[in-house]
């Protein structure tokens, strides 16, 4: 999980695969999996009396993925991303995925203040009141949770 020395000239590619810089700096993906549990544990068992929501994907990529999580207070938090590479083979160089607009729809649920967060840069968006949760997904996993 942490790198084994300092390697600023990137000579030993092995020395930059932890999470963590040497000197125990955060690195982007070591930051994206902190929000991504703080954002989905809850410290005990979910509320199992509580119906799940129901939600359907009215419109979206064909590479979309979607996980759903239920908490203890009776709350969901949906995991949105896209199953799609960010890196080029030939170039060995990122490339971006392309926006794509993704629409949920909940039957009985309410998106009301509920709060979509990217993973990767921490943009936080509360959503508006309705049954439809409209997004657009990049590269970055989201998450919408308070679904109700």
């Amino acid at each position: 999980m942490i790198d084994r020395w300092a390697d600023p000239f990137g000579v030993d590619t092995a020395a930059h695969f932890g999470l963590l810089e040497h000197d125990l700096k955060p690195k982007p993906a070591w930051t994206a999996l902190v929000r991504l549990q703080r954002a989905l544990l809850d410290g005990g068992a979910p509320d199992r009396a509580v119906a799940p929501l129901r939600a359907t994907v009215a419109a979206g990529p064909a590479d979309l993925r979607v996980l759903a999580f239920r908490r203890r207070d009776g709350t969901t938090t949906l995991a949105l991303w896209r199953a799609v590479s960010q890196w080029d083979n030939q170039t060995l160089v990122e490339t971006p995925a392309a926006p794509a607009a993704v629409r949920l729809q909940l039957s009985g649920g309410e998106a009301g203040g509920a709060l979509s967060t990217d993973v990767v840069s921490g943009k936080r968006k509360r959503l508006p009141e309705g049954q439809e949760i409209a997004l657009e997904l990049t590269g970055s996993p989201v998450l919408v949770s308070g679904l109700r």
